[in-house]
């Protein structure tokens, strides 16, 4: 009886630690869920808090390691500020957050007229049924400081890039950031959400449509990302690494729910929108579009 206590005590801490192995792979708040598991190992005192310490050791050194370790859909060294005041242009600067049943996706977008937002394609697609998701599911919330922000609307019509085509995760766990994206993805990953109101007291982005001609101009990306998403956070004085007619590979900040993101020129008039952050190649740049790719788009922006 006791040897047949020992080997069913023995499985079940295996299995427990290969549950922890596989859940934290994808997870970083699942320790409590997985020391709760461990209270069903057996039926003796011993076994449940057994698998509980081995569990927790194992969860604090997987979480410790994945903390000295590059984190998967984000670059940089966190040289990014907080902005302070929501006057133009960061008044125009918001959070996309799409709610359902059971999901949250959270982005970066930006108004461009009193009633258009341009974000990420991807942002407002449902990875599980390939479409994007209902209209009154996609909410714009401009100027967001912790609890307040400057104005709110939802979705009235969406505008896709002309053969634009999703690609959805390359994973059966759709809230990792990983995507397997091909870089016609990346060109067409822009869309324009049409508001059900106009934010009139917000003025809205100025566009900037000069030609870059090299890459030594300084850029300033803004975003709500998932580390800070009360606040904006700006990085000044990042560049382009390397760029064509169809898309800018840039040294800029990207963190989760950093895209969509605005990628500012910084003119003599001021700040001027020049292209949209879209994604993150490895741990090498992060990917914007630039308005060459979109500005066909905005001039036709109506609802049907």
């Amino acid at each position: 009886m006791a040897q047949r206590l020992k080997n069913d005590v023995t499985f079940r801490i295996g299995r427990t630690l290969v549950c922890c192995a596989a859940a934290l792979k994808y997870s970083e708040g699942v320790m409590v869920f997985m020391i709760n598991i461990g209270h069903r190992c057996g039926r003796k005192f011993c076994a449940r808090y057994t698998v509980g310490i081995l569990c927790v050791a194992f969860s604090l050194a997987i979480m410790r390691a994945s903390a000295e370790s590059p984190r998967v859909g984000m670059l940089g060294n966190g040289d990014r500020r907080v902005v302070e005041q929501l006057s133009a242009p960061w008044g125009a600067i918001g959070q996309i957050n799409v709610t359902g049943y059971r999901r949250t996706i959270e982005c970066t977008g930006s108004l461009i007229a009193s009633n258009v937002v341009i974000t990420a394609a991807h942002c407002i697609m449902d990875s599980w049924h390939q479409k994007p998701f209902h209209l009154d599911e996609i909410h714009f919330l401009a100027g967001v400081r912790r609890s307040k922000w400057l104005g709110h609307s939802t979705a009235k019509c969406l505008h896709f890039l002309p053969d634009y085509r999703y690609v959805g995760r390359s994973s059966n766990f759709p809230n990792l950031p990983l995507q397997d994206l091909t870089r016609r993805s990346f060109l067409r990953d822009i869309v324009l959400i049409v508001l059900n109101d106009d934010l009139n007291d917000i003025a809205p982005l100025d566009l900037d449509q000069a030609e870059v001609q090299n890459s030594d101009i300084s850029l300033v990306h803004a975003a709500y990302p998932a580390d800070r998403r009360y606040v904006l956070t700006a990085q000044f004085g990042c560049h382009v690494v390397s760029h064509n007619q169809e898309l800018w590979f840039t040294d800029c900040d990207a963190r989760p729910a950093s895209s969509g993101g605005p990628v500012f020129i910084q003119r003599k008039e001021g700040l001027k929108l020049a292209a949209i952050m879209v994604g993150v190649i490895g741990t090498s740049s992060s990917v914007a579009v630039p308005i060459a790719n979109w500005i066909d788009v905005f001039a036709e922006r109506d609802c049907p």
